[in-house]
């Protein structure tokens, strides 16, 4: 059968960084890109505009089956169910419920936005297994999309011989970039096995963008403040915001605020007149000189 490659498989591969070529043990199975032609040529192309999850189990490198979802508005879910193999056998399952109403799709794939398969996939993660030396026996591939996006994103699970999770390593199916990679080792003991992970998404104890924190910091990172040095000859200044003017002085105006007008004693309004026989108790206001 002949391989699908990518340009990003083939950067790679012109990086030395994989295998030239897989051993024909692990060229048994199909792609994702030649399972989706399959499909594609039974059912047509227009059935797997919006792929919700594309699956495959047991990739030595490729799987021998996959499991297609995909939008289909006239299924009761708004989601079908397809099934093909490495030899071009292919199932409509049905209308499938995995999704919707509960769990909404996290987005939806086309074909074309694709441009790394499980192919390409695999090389990459062997890579990424070697530089971390961990060793494994088959994968598990899921193709699904980045959350409110088009994205395609590759979960690719890393089995061992003894069938345990090795590893998993998050990738874009666009542009082969290495997401995430969670690594699990094994340690024996005589109170038994041990895990160790080994997360790249983790955060670390000091954020990256401290840098040069001098000694003597408290925990976390963040460097000591020293306290203001205060002049024991230094005036004393009030405090803000309270300070008055010394007693007996005039304050300066602002020219930049009008004066108050003050009206002439023609323009007063004389006080309502007192009934005759009564006393007016009324306490006449201060006079108001004038300017």
């Amino acid at each position: 059968m002949k391989n699908s490659r990518c340009p990003v498989c083939l950067a790679v591969l012109a990086l030395g960084l994989c295998s030239p070529r897989p051993s024909p043990a692990q060229e048994e199975g199909v792609t994702s890109r030649r399972a989706l032609e399959f499909l594609e040529m039974r059912f047509g192309a227009q059935r797997f505009q919006g792929i919700v999850a594309l699956r495959g189990t047991d990739g030595v490198s490729q799987p021998e089956e996959w499991e297609a979802v995909v939008f289909d508005e006239n299924s009761p879910y708004n989601l079908r169910y397809y099934w093909v193999n490495r030899k071009g056998e292919t199932s409509d399952e049905g209308p499938v419920d995995e999704f919707y109403p509960t769990k909404p799709p996290d987005g939806f794939i086309h074909p074309k936005d694709l441009k790394v398969d499980s192919m390409a996939a695999f090389t990459i993660a062997e890579s990424e297994a070697r530089k971390a030396r961990v060793g494994f026996d088959h994968l598990n591939y899921l193709l699904k999309a980045r959350e409110f996006s088009r994205e395609p994103i590759w979960k690719l699970e890393l089995i061992d011989a003894n069938k345990r999770l090795a590893g998993t390593i998050f990738l874009s199916g666009e542009t082969g970039e290495v997401l995430r990679t969670i690594w699990i080792s094994r340690i024996k003991g005589q109170k038994g096995n041990s895990l160790i992970i080994s997360d790249s998404y983790a955060p670390n104890a000091v954020p990256p963008d401290v840098t040069d924190v001098p000694s003597g910091s408290p925990p976390g990172g963040l460097p000591l403040v020293p306290p203001p040095v205060i002049d024991p000859q230094a005036p004393l200044l009030p405090p803000t915001g309270t300070m008055q003017a010394p007693v007996g002085s005039v304050p300066k105006s602002d020219p930049r605020i009008p004066p108050p007008v003050i009206p002439d004693d023609t323009t007063r309004i004389p006080p309502p007149p007192v009934p005759s026989g009564e006393s007016s108790t009324r306490i006449p206001p201060p006079p108001i000189p004038v300017p």
